[in-house]
């Protein structure tokens, strides 16, 4: 039984290092891609929090569900071309 865990944290550790060397290999790409994703996410809670929306509210503005505002903020997921070009719309409205 320990054998097949150690087996898995083995595992785990490889695909964690040959990330790294693919990160280091491609000029931190992977790295650029996690920061943009972390961005986005950010982005869309503080955008909504300046706007004062609810993320019903902006789900609706924006038309897609609570679910998906909720998955941009958290980072799981990120805004479509279409949306990400309607949030920033929101924004230029802000300044």
């Amino acid at each position: 039984m320990r054998k097949i865990y150690l087996s898995r944290a083995i595992n785990a550790l490889i695909s964690l290092s040959a990330g790294v060397v693919v990160d280091i290999c491609f000029g931190g790409g992977l790295t650029k891609l996690l920061e943009r994703y972390i961005r986005i996410s950010v982005d869309v809670q503080q955008l909504r929090q300046r706007l004062g929306m609810s993320r019903d509210a902006l789900a609706r503005k924006l038309g897609v569900t609570y679910k998906t505002i909720y998955l941009w903020e958290k980072g799981k997921n990120k805004p479509s071309p279409m949306a990400q070009q309607k949030l920033e719309e929101l924004e230029r409205q802000l300044k």
